[in-house]
């Protein structure tokens, strides 16, 4: 997994995509960050491993967490220019339900 954390039943630990320094670099270039939150159908851990590949690639995603101990299974996704419509279809191609709250 890199430089990610390890994401635990319990876990809502934000994870990297890259090393530190990089993300660093991003946000000072990039400062208007958004964090978008999606309810999802991930259960447990290996649901996660399921989509963390799609989302640590994704060039628009700064960073990405999973909260299994919320009702919903909130997926909160940090950047500055992806679409609640492209991360509900990294989801959806992975075969899991993903649903933007607002």
């Amino acid at each position: 997994m890199g430089l990610n954390t390890h994401c635990t039943k319990s876990s809502a630990t934000w994870r990297k995509r890259s090393p530190i320094k990089n993300n660093y670099k991003i946000y000072l270039n990039n400062p208007i960050m958004e964090i978008l939150v999606f309810k999802t159908n991930l259960k447990d851990s290996k649901n996660i491993i399921d989509i963390e590949s799609s989302l640590d690639v994704h060039p628009n995603i700064f960073k990405w967490n999973v909260d299994l101990q919320d009702g919903d299974n909130v997926l909160r996704i940090m950047s500055n220019s992806i679409t609640p419509h492209e991360v509900e279809n990294i989801l959806l191609n992975a075969g899991y339900y993903c649903e933007e709250l607002r």
